[in-house]
């Protein structure tokens, strides 16, 4: 292994953290240290962090209010994955008839970007995906990666997206990814 992948990891990426307000170094080692959690505690912490996401939620994001409220539930009748069947299935149809819906009250307060689907099946879809999720996607990607023996900062070619479809136009900024 070269030393670039060191220096990216514990240089550069917490660099770019700051600068653009993510926390993908938390995360990753975050996901680095829970891979090795028993299944028990696994379980224990999607749970606790899936309570979590329901009450927000309900508290934030005006569609899942209506949503409870049309199904006479509360936040705390949603405790496992179980309970997720007595909430709808969203698809991409449902998210574009209802998008201010999908928008948090608190969209104000978020660092967040504004990102969209390539449309290959259809229409894209527009959507908004903030700062703290944004950097757990990154860093499961990472660690997705280094399972096939890829340590952030080595090289890698990526083909997807604009260098499978053509004529999309991409900006520069846009290609250089995290």
């Amino acid at each position: 292994m070269s030393v670039y992948p060191i220096f990216a990891r514990h240089v550069v990426l917490p660099i770019a953290d700051k600068i653009m307000n993510t926390h993908i170094c938390w995360d990753m080692n975050l996901l680095e240290k829970t891979q090795w959690w028993s299944k028990k505690d696994l379980n224990r912490y999607r749970d606790k962090k899936l309570k979590s996401l329901v009450n927000y939620a309900y508290r934030n994001v005006p569609f899942y209010h209506r949503i409870f409220r049309e199904r006479d539930l509360f936040p705390e009748d949603i405790k496992t994955k179980k309970d997720l069947t007595k909430l709808p299935i969203i698809n991409k149809r449902v998210i574009n008839e209802n998008q201010k819906e999908f928008i948090s009250k608190e969209i104000d307060k978020l660092t967040y970007f504004k990102l969209s689907t390539g449309g290959t099946t259809g229409s894209p879809l527009n959507y908004y995906l903030s700062s703290a999720a944004k950097s757990r996607l990154v860093a499961v990607k990472n660690r997705s990666l280094s399972w096939g023996g890829y340590n952030y900062g080595d090289r890698k070619v990526t083909l997807a997206g604009s260098s499978l479809v053509p004529n999309q136009k991409i900006g520069s900024l846009k290609k250089i990814r995290l």
